[in-house]
């Protein structure tokens, strides 16, 4: 055999060999970084596990109310869908992302204070955010010969929120 080709398997064979090795020594350090690895579940499973329309009754007692949803009236945008959660004084919270032609604004609602997280405009607007007091918010988005409005509020136990698309 010609010692060129006897060079290219050699190198071949050393090759294949590092990279072997290389990937147990990676396989081994992802398996420490993610030990609870989920497995690939079969499509039987996968349909036992779809949810289905049709339950048990809840039991007598057990019955929870359904969280407030936030009030919106908007011009031409669709309701925002909130996120909930209850923080560390066991107060209800309440985070939407709204939209207008103006830009967006990412909102937070309880029952002692509405807050601005982030404003965001599109090309050619500013936004400008007023906090009119603890539990009323008023996002403002102004371009040219156009101006949207977002008013976040607290009322009644229940996250209220206007979107208009006014045009100036």
């Amino acid at each position: 055999m010609p010692r060129a080709v006897r060079l290219t398997l050699l190198w071949l064979g050393t090759t294949a060999l590092a990279v072997t090795v290389s990937w147990f020594g990676v396989r081994l350090v992802l398996y420490a970084a993610v030990p609870d690895r989920a497995k690939p579940l079969s499509v039987a499973e996968l349909k036992s596990a779809s949810p289905r329309a049709t339950g048990p009754p809840p039991a007598a007692g057990t019955t929870r109310s359904p969280s407030p949803q936030p009030t919106v009236q908007t011009s031409n945008e669709a309701s925002p869908k909130p996120q909930t959660w209850e923080d560390q004084d066991g107060l209800l919270n309440y985070l939407s992302t709204v939209s207008t032609d103006g830009g967006w604004a990412k909102i937070q609602w309880n029952s002692n204070k509405v807050i601005v997280i982030d404003a965001y405009p599109e090309t050619g607007y500013t936004p400008e955010v007023k906090q009119l007091s603890p539990t009323r918010v008023q996002i403002s988005f102004n371009g040219p010969g156009k101006s949207t409005a977002i008013a976040a509020w607290w009322d009644d136990g229940e996250p209220q929120l206007v979107v208009d698309n006014d045009d100036s």
